[in-house]
This record gives structure tokens, C-alpha cells and sequence, in this order.
């Protein structure tokens, strides 16, 4: 006896309506929402007006934040020491790439960055911009100009060259608030109101006379001394930062 095959009929739901769309993320941009929506000219003038007011609350919303992290920067600014001698090797001046090398990695951990602009008039008369700006978008800017420096024998694309560097390193520290003045003269022409953050010791009382400076230099040509390990000795001895600078009554007559 065999047994009776059967089969059940399959039934499908029926549903009615479209189904549930997912939620839509909600738009919290009042601007695009009402700019979707308004059509009468009140309405379009009450969104300029809204407009208006958004873009000024942004700009002093980056102000702020770059207020703020200057502020921060400034706290725990780095100390820049002067790396290197001058030509003539009577004084040390932070060079430019010392400076970059010492002053982007901290700038960078308060979202600061620095570039620069270049330009020159038909005089010849070269300006040079450093521009500080936040990551939020504002920035500030200092300007110096100064004409190329051919005294020592340049040809005139190493003039604007050496002039250019000098010009960027000066915007760089006045920028940032800590540009010297007074132990630097090869930026004698520069001016501004600057704040010393460079590591420098200034002598104090009397110091030697310009007949006691050339003779030390003759001695160190004389003998051929190494003039950077003398500059050096000479810091750390006298704690002044050129010869100009010794203190009279340490100077011993040869």
C-alpha cells in the first residue's frame, strides 16, 4: 500500500503600502534648510541677513582658536640657539634653517603653520611676507623689504638670494613675537617692535676698545687659531656672545 504523496501550496503575505524608507539623517544646516525653503523676497532678505551673520561668527571663531593656540605656543616656545658664526667671526646668529628645524615641530602640535611670499618692485627693492595660519583658517602676516646686499662682492643672484633668506628669517621671528635685534647686525636695517626670545647674554660695565678687538683678531689670524673654537671658549669664559663684548678688565695685553 502506497502512500498518498501530498503537497502543501505555499502562501505569501500579502503586504499593503511601500515599505518603511530608513530615517534620513537629519540636516542641522539652518542656512541650506532655509535657503531649500524660502522663496519670498522677505524671506530671501531675512537669509542674507542670516548669511551675513554666520560668516562673522565663523571669522571670530578662527580668531579665537588662533589667539588660543598662539597663546599656547607662546608658553612653551622653544629656546632658538644661535648655530653659527658671521663671515668676519665676531658674533653667532640663528641661521634660517635652524630655525624652521626647531620651531615647526612645536608650532605644528598647536595647529600652526608658517609660509612665506616673495615680491619685488622695479627698484629692486625685495619684499618678503611671513604668513602665519591656524589649521581653523586665520592667519596673520608680517612684511619687511630691504634691497639686495652686493657690498661683499656678489653678483646680483646671490645678493637677492642672501638678502631674500635674511628677510625671511626676520619675518619668521618677528611673526612669532621673538626676533632679535641687537646681536644680529647684519639685520641692523630691520625694524619693528620685537620681543627677545633668542638665547643671549648681553655684557655688562665696560668692555674693550676697538684697538683690543683688532688685535685678537690679528692674534687668531697670526697663529691661525680655529676661530669657532675660540668664539666658543669666549661664550662660555665671558658669557658675552662677540669679541666687541669682552669685558675690559679681562682683557690681558699681549
Amino acid at each position: 500500500m502506497t502512500k498518498k504523496k501530498t503537497t502543501r501550496k505555499k502562501t505569501t503575505r500579502k503586504t499593503t503600502g511601500k515599505p518603511t524608507p530608513a530615517p534620513k539623517k537629519q540636516n542641522f544646516d539652518i542656512i541650506e534648510l532655509l535657503s531649500k525653503n524660502l522663496t519670498h523676497e522677505s524671506d530671501q532678505s531675512k537669509l542674507e541677513l542670516l548669511i551675513n551673520h554666520s560668516i562673522r561668527e565663523k571669522i571670530d571663531y578662527e580668531k579665537q582658536q588662533f589667539q588660543k593656540a598662539f597663546t599656547d605656543f607662546s608658553a612653551n616656545c622653544p629656546e632658538i640657539e644661535k648655530d653659527q658664526i658671521s663671515e668676519d667671526g665676531t658674533y653667532y646668529h640663528a641661521t634660517l634653517g635652524h630655525l624652521t628645524k626647531t620651531l615647526k615641530p612645536s608650532l605644528a602640535k598647536h595647529g600652526l603653520t608658517f609660509r612665506w611670499y616673495q615680491d619685488q618692485d622695479d627698484a629692486g627693492c625685495l619684499y618678503v611676507t611671513c604668513v602665519l595660519t591656524h589649521i581653523d583658517g586665520h592667519s596673520e602676516s608680517t612684511t619687511l623689504k630691504g634691497y639686495p646686499d652686493d657690498s661683499g662682492g656678489l653678483n646680483m643672484s646671490r645678493a637677492v638670494a642672501a638678502t631674500n633668506t635674511l628677510l625671511e628669517r626676520y619675518t619668521l621671528l618677528a611673526v612669532l613675537g621673538m626676533a632679535p635685534m641687537d646681536d644680529d647686525t647684519d639685520g641692523t636695517a630691520m625694524t619693528g617692535h620685537m620681543s627677545t626670545q633668542i638665547n643671549e647674554k648681553r655684557p655688562t660695565g665696560r668692555t674693550i676698545s676697538k684697538d683690543q678687538v683688532k688685535k685678537i683678531n690679528s692674534l687668531i689670524d697670526e697663529y691661525d687659531l680655529n676661530r669657532f673654537g675660540f668664539l666658543t671658549w669666549m661664550r662660555s669664559e665671558f658669557d658675552v656672545q662677540k669679541i666687541e663684548q669682552i669685558p675690559a678688565a679681562e682683557y690681558q695685553s699681549t
